[in-house]
């Protein structure tokens, strides 16, 4: 369907407005219409989802954004909205939970929209305390939470390992945990994160897989 330039900006708004309906088409149809626009109208887009953004407390509606706009969009948002999601985004990751056994996710999946925006996170310090804590802590499902979903971008969230996420990583890959084995793949890469690559190589490379009951793995967690 082809829309005339005058009617773009009434048909982009129309559409945005509906896009809790959760339509795959709905992103897409935005996606090509701010492909199509000026700068101008685009930053003015931005100023809508960035108002509506700062002022809502509906995870709903922010998880209807983030599912409606494209990623590149982001960093036009305004500071306040980009830190209300952050925020609101790691609050979930907190009580993310992960049943590996079953593949299923427990609890935590408005924070798994978090990967996409890792690199521009203006919290990512806060972030990585949460992500830490969760592999430190002795719940199976909260560390498998980590794993599945934010294990192989660690390096975005800290650029420059901090040492407590070093020695927790080092100790898990000393236990034979095939999990952080699994969880590191990027350390595999032709070119991977410099200071990451130096600070744990050694230790992937010297990993032996300990046997299932030495990781912690009893016959609940098999799923056959």
């Amino acid at each position: 369907m082809r829309i005339p330039i005058g009617k773009r900006w009434d048909v982009l708004m129309e559409v945005y407005r509906r896009k809790e309906e959760g339509e795959k088409k709905i992103r897409l149809f935005v996606e090509t219409l701010l492909d199509k626009m000026e700068e101008a109208e685009i930053s003015e887009f931005c100023k809508v989802v960035s108002a509506e953004l700062s002022t809502t407390r509906s995870i709903p509606t922010m998880r209807a954004v983030l599912r409606t706009v494209p990623e590149k969009y982001w960093l036009k948002y305004s500071e306040v909205a980009r830190l209300r999601v952050e925020a609101k985004l790691i609050e979930d990751i907190r009580d993310g939970r992960y049943m590996s056994s079953q593949r299923k996710l427990l609890s935590g999946v408005f924070g798994t929209w978090a990967v996409g925006y890792l690199r521009e996170f203006i919290l990512r310090d806060r972030l990585a305390a949460v992500l830490l804590a969760k592999l430190r802590s002795s719940d199976r499902t909260q560390q498998d939470y980590v794993f599945e979903y934010f294990a192989f971008r660690l390096h975005a969230v800290e650029p420059e390992p901090s040492e407590a996420m070093i020695e927790v990583l080092i100790a898990g890959l000393g236990a034979g945990d095939v999990r952080f084995y699994n969880g590191l793949t990027f350390l595999t890469w032709p070119k991977p994160p410099g200071a990451w690559a130096v600070a744990l190589r050694g230790a992937y490379n010297l990993f032996v897989e300990a046997a299932a009951s030495d990781q912690g793995i009893t016959d609940d967690d098999v799923p056959f």
